[in-house]
């Protein structure tokens, strides 16, 4: 129902007499959801050297009234968090951060501010950040496109991540969620040794774990076996 332009309009009783009203000032809330869309990502342990890697290049968010101004956009692992998962946002595009007091720009333009500094939430903490009013359709845009997953873990676990993303203008809100499938990569184990025993011929010595063990980031070794060659 458009009321634009209505002056005013008439009440017809059920007896049939018509009651006249005149229009001083009608209100109506015609607000939209925000509308959103974030793609999934297929992550391999060590991705981009160890850096966090984007989510989703293409994703995209918009508003029909465009009035982002105390809007804010969530994102969080909602399941199959680890510890050592973390979800940021990257300068990358038009996007540049102020990991000093969380601002975040679009080419200059500061539209938005992270509830922490640097933008970088772990395990399933839920990264804020708040718009204000230079925020616009492509801004925000650019901002989900900026959003990145990494674990800075050697065993981060091959559980597929759910990271919800929350995009909200300043009545309503809409969620979409990725999914972050995670490769894990076997890591060789390691040895480390002290400088040793010295023996006289014939003599023997045991070989204790201070002089010798291993350390395996992926597992814990019960019992491993040691080829020693002179």
């Amino acid at each position: 129902l458009n009321w634009t332009g209505v002056t005013s309009f008439t009440i017809t009783e059920q007896g049939g007499g018509a009651i006249p009203m005149g229009v001083d000032t009608l209100s109506f809330n015609n607000n939209t959801a925000p509308s959103i869309s974030v793609g999934n990502l297929s992550y391999t342990e060590g991705d981009n050297s160890g850096n966090p890697v984007r989510i989703d290049s293409s994703a995209t968010g918009s508003d029909a009234e465009d009035n982002w101004d105390g809007g804010s956009l969530t994102v969080q692992i909602t399941a199959n968090s680890d510890a050592d998962d973390e979800i940021s946002v990257q300068a990358v595009g038009t996007i540049t951060v102020n990991t000093g007091n969380g601002q975040i720009s679009s080419s200059g333009t500061q539209f938005a501010t992270a509830t922490v500094n640097s933008a970088t939430v772990t395990s399933s903490s839920t990264l804020t950040i708040n718009f204000n009013s230079n925020a616009t359709d492509a801004r925000i845009q650019d901002l989900l496109r900026a959003v990145y997953y990494r674990s800075t873990s050697d065993d981060p676990g091959a559980s597929s991540r759910t990271v919800t993303f929350t995009l909200s203008d300043d009545t309503d809100s809409s969620a979409d969620t990725s999914t972050v499938s995670v490769t894990v990569v076997n890591d060789s184990p390691t040895v480390a040794t002290n400088t040793g025993s010295s023996l006289n011929e014939g003599a023997t010595d045991t070989i204790t774990n201070t002089e010798l063990h291993e350390g395996d980031p992926d597992n814990s070794v019960a019992g491993p076996t040691f080829k020693l060659t002179t």
